[in-house]
Formats: C-alpha cells, structure tokens, sequence
C-alpha cells in the first residue's frame, strides 16, 4: 500500500497536480520514522532485510503507551500533517515547505522525546 501511494503521489507531482511537498506533507509521519529506523540501523551495519522492532511507533509501544497510546500519538501527528497540507494546497502554497519543515521539528521532538526514555532516563516510560 505504501508503494502505491507513493506511485500515485509521485504521479500528481509529475504531472503537475500536485506540489511536490503535498504527498512529502501528508506521509511525513511515515516517510520520517521509516528512513531515521533504516539510517540508524545502517549505521550500525545491521541488516536491513531482517525483521525487527526499532521503529518509533514499535519503541513507544514498547514502553509501555500501548495500542491506544501509540496510535492517539501517532494519529494526532498524521492528521496535523494531513489537516495542514490540505489547508496549504487550498489557502496558500506558498506555505506548503514552511509548514512541511515545521511538521519535520514536531517529528524530531517527538522522536527525541521517544529516545531519551528508551534509554532508560529517571522517570522514563520504559
């Protein structure tokens, strides 16, 4: 599924659709959290096709938010992204890479937030 929406959103860039933030915008949370999990484990030199449990949503999972947890996190991400990239394709494009690298420094506090308490900081969810 992934790869489809990636095709189709591709597609609408290529042809003129879209602006080439709106899908970057709407999959962000995806887009994000896959690449950071596949750069850290290649630097480790681990190996990428090997089944694991390092993404971010897996790890806050982990800790102990759970599935309802994990996914009021998670979703309150997706729809800010998705919420916001509808609103800058409707009211201003312009906007459209501003609001896309805001969303990244939401993405990388969350994602900062989730690190420091899996490496099992005073107070940590783990």
């Amino acid at each position: 599924m992934g790869f489809l929406a990636a095709a189709f959103g591709l597609a609408q860039v290529a042809s003129g659709a879209w602006p080439a933030w709106f899908p970057a915008l709407i999959f962000l949370p995806f887009i994000a959290d896959a690449t950071l999990t596949l750069a850290r484990r290649a630097l480790r030199r681990e190996r990428l096709w090997q089944a694991h449990r390092n993404h971010y949503y897996q790890r806050l999972h982990r800790m102990g938010a759970g599935h309802r947890g994990t996914l009021a996190i998670y979703g309150c991400w997706m729809t800010g992204c998705g919420l916001t990239a509808l609103a800058c394709l409707a009211w201003n494009r312009a906007l459209g890479w501003p609001a896309f690298f805001a969303w990244c420094v939401v993405g990388a506090a969350l994602f900062a937030a989730i690190d420091y308490h899996w490496r099992g900081r005073p107070g940590s969810l783990r």
